[in-house]
């Protein structure tokens, strides 16, 4: 972020010491003769300075080779505001994380490095010891690597005037054997900017704001490598994918999309990022998978109906052996991780025989008809149970090929919990008494409701009030509503 009051005061003590004839650099500060910020490698360039004086130093780049415990880095003086903004600097850093370019309509698959996060040399993480790098033109993927050393040349720059980072104009990869320093252990609610409710969705749901009452060491601590532990989610959704942990603190999708368990209270070990300034708040973005470290889990062998009847909410983390795939499958690739959505049965119809997979990984592809094995999170989300992804168990063993089995027909009316995810052929002929075009859901005049499987854009309902139709789906809970789940374009047939 910007430091004003610094920059403010630096302004008026250079105003100051122009009047007394002393001698000062850009930045107002008493030129220390003595130092070795400026490189021994600097060339004499008698750069002209605005008010027609020669120099004899290196001009208004400023350098910095490694710095000793005594001296403030570049780096340091840019986030303490001792280097005035739209300065010419030079640093040697380790990048610490990287962020990219995504494109948003392919599930934000990164495509170029848009910038990089660097440290000083250091052993662990400090306060002002980080800043971010911004890439103008982008570089590809695979240029820069965390662990990487660099000489970075570029101008000190505050991004809408809050975000410090320097614009690159030339970044050298050294040949030097460095580490990424230890993340610095922080307080969460020291670096947190908490967030308020200030309104209601269209849909009912709570959104959220910043405030701008910032963690007393977030600025310190921006753009640092750092970590908080002993943690639980306290609000799974701020928007955009953030959440909120212990401390009012945010875990936002900056650098990597957590896909793990986010119901609160979950608990962490540990996660750690890079604190970030976005949208005027600070956040931890996690930079990989392994950031974010969750206590071991115990899983546990499960069927479907032991899930799919259990009328509690606990959570578990269970396996469910030789499950036949009975819709299309969803790929989602995301993070170099492909995560898999669909819907399994035990082979059987009714009894609780089917079961919501929600994000799951597998290394190979999975389609209707497959046997499956899964590990993952069972948990009743919205009124539906599924089973999702979660770290330490998140996995899709492919088996041979199973049978799925087949249409049920039936009333609306008689369909009861049991039913929970078969594959029905609803007997009624049913007339439309509403459409939900946004999320492309149709009310029925008999209360019954149906609802697109995964991707409202691949399953259209081209229904106004008034038509009549017959439907197959799924019968499940959706959002809290009893809903059939189409699964193909064809499980409408109007009349």
């Amino acid at each position: 972020m910007k430091k004003f009051s610094v920059m403010f005061f630096a302004l008026v003590l250079a105003l100051f010491c122009a009047a007394c004839g002393s001698t000062t650099d850009d930045g107002g500060d008493e030129v220390d003769t003595d130092s070795d910020i400026q490189s021994d490698n600097d060339t004499d360039t008698g750069d002209t300075d605005t008010d027609g004086d020669t120099d004899t130093d290196t001009g208004d780049t400023d350098t910095d080779a490694g710095n000793t415990d005594t001296e403030e880095s570049i780096i340091t003086q840019i986030q303490k505001g001792r280097i005035p903004v739209n300065k010419e600097v030079s640093t040697k850093c380790v990048v610490t994380g990287i962020r990219y370019n995504q494109d948003k309509e392919d599930n934000y698959k990164n495509t170029s490095i848009k910038g990089l996060f660097v440290s000083d040399i250091i052993d662990k993480a400090q306060p002002y010891s980080g800043i971010f790098v911004f890439i103008e033109k982008s570089a590809e993927l695979g240029t820069y690597s965390v662990g990487m050393p660099l000489m970075v040349k570029g101008t000190y720059v505050e991004y809408l005037e809050q975000f410090s980072q320097i614009q690159a104009s030339e970044i050298t990869i050294l040949d030097e054997d460095v580490k990424v320093p230890e993340p610095a252990v922080v307080d969460p609610a020291s670096v947190a900017t908490p967030f308020v409710v200030t309104g209601k969705d269209q849909n009912g749901y709570d959104t959220y704001s910043p405030t701008d009452n910032h963690g007393a060491d977030a600025e310190a601590y921006e753009s640092v490598l750092v970590k908080v532990e002993n943690i639980e989610v306290t609000n799974k959704y701020l928007g955009f994918s953030n959440f909120e942990v212990t401390g009012g603190l945010a875990i936002a999708p900056t650098i990597y999309r957590y896909e793990g368990n986010i119901s609160k209270g979950t608990k962490f070990e540990s996660i750690q990022g890079i604190l970030v300034y976005d949208y005027d708040a600070f956040r931890l973005a996690p930079r990989d998978k392994n950031d974010v470290v969750t206590p071991e889990v115990v899983v546990t062998s499960s069927g479907i109906k032991d899930i799919q009847s259990d009328s509690g909410d606990e959570k578990t983390v269970v396996e469910i052996k030789d499950a036949v795939v009975i819709s299309p499958v969803f790929k989602d690739e995301y993070n170099d991780a492909t995560k898999y959505t669909f819907y399994v049965s035990d082979g059987t119809t009714g009894d609780y025989s089917g079961l919501y997979i929600y994000k799951v990984s597998s290394d190979t592809a999975i389609e209707k008809g497959d046997t499956v094995t899964i590990k993952g999170l069972a948990q009743k989300f919205s009124g539906q149970w599924e089973v999702s992804g979660v770290d330490n168990a998140d996995s899709i063993i492919k088996g041979e090929k199973g049978t799925v089995p087949g249409l049920v027909k039936k009333a609306y009316k008689d369909l009861t919990d049991a039913d929970k995810g078969t594959y029905f052929e609803i007997t009624d002929e049913l007339t439309v008494e509403s459409v939900d075009e946004e999320f492309n859901n149709v009310t029925f005049t008999n209360g019954m409701l149906i609802m697109p499987f995964i991707n409202k854009d691949k399953v259209k309902i081209s229904l106004k009030a008034g038509d009549t139709c017959k439907v197959r789906g799924i019968y499940d809970v959706s959002h809290n509503k009893k809903a059939i789940i189409i699964v193909d374009e064809n499980d409408i047939v109007t009349k």
